[in-house]
């Protein structure tokens, strides 16, 4: 219990429908009971997420798109594939990943937002962990196509769409006690260094999130501690 922290099991990309108003994504074979699923969504106008899902983060970026988060606990019952839906046809885009760990709960610890116009990418911000086995997780989206990289962190994915109108997404993320680039993060500690970087320049948006194991507080401090769904506690 508690020993490892967070580990990156799997991810993968949504499956895009030809109306733009749908965000599928397949749930990877990898997820057992107990890991932790969250969901990243990208978006210009409301969404409905599918039942089970407890939403962790939003952040407005330039131009009125949204970053989204869902997360929830992978039960035995875990549907194949899960559905986000729109009334109206958006360039959608996200990732689903896949988080293990020595506990059978996890919650946010802090996130904050970030923006930089007509950029070539952005560090990312100081933010503390109040434990050593937190996970960051940094997350970049462009109005253009353009490609992610990542300074400091390992890059889990990048891709472009272009249904309504161009869009790019990054993701990335580091472990507790993983040093490269001068960026680490440590036990009460800052949170500090390394960052995304995107070509050709563009307006970009985006946040992170720490996410840390739940074992470290008693029952009482959290909220909702529904099967399947996040205890979260306040930032």
């Amino acid at each position: 219990m508690g020993g490892r922290g967070l580990e990156l099991v799997a991810s993968s990309r949504p499956v895009f429908d030809g109306g733009a108003k749908t965000l599928t994504f397949t749930v990877p074979a990898a997820a057992k009971r107990g890991d932790l699923l969250v969901a990243l969504a990208v978006r210009n106008g409301a969404i409905v997420a599918p039942a089970g899902w407890t939403q962790i983060e939003t952040a407005l970026g330039s131009s009125g798109v949204f970053l989204d988060a869902w997360a929830r606990l992978v039960d035995l019952e875990e549907p194949a594939a899960a559905v986000w839906t729109s009334a109206s046809s958006q360039e959608l885009q996200g990732q689903l990943l896949v988080f293990g760990s020595g506990t059978p709960a996890l919650v946010r610890e802090t996130s904050a937002f970030l923006q930089g116009p007509a950029s070539a990418g952005f560090n990312t911000p100081p933010v503390y962990s109040v434990q050593s086995q937190s996970l960051l997780l940094l997350v970049g989206s462009a109005n253009a196509a353009v490609t992610w990289s990542a300074l400091g962190l390992t890059l889990v994915d990048t891709y472009s769409t272009a249904v309504v109108s161009a869009r790019s997404l990054g993701v990335s993320y580091i472990v507790a006690g993983e040093v490269d680039s001068g960026f680490t993060i440590g036990n009460n500690g800052p949170i500090e260094g390394g960052g995304m970087l995107c070509a050709p320049v563009a307006d970009l948006y985006g946040f992170s999130l720490v996410l840390r194991e739940r074992s470290p507080f008693p029952p009482a401090e959290l909220a909702d501690p529904v099967p399947g769904n996040i205890g979260l506690l306040p930032s």
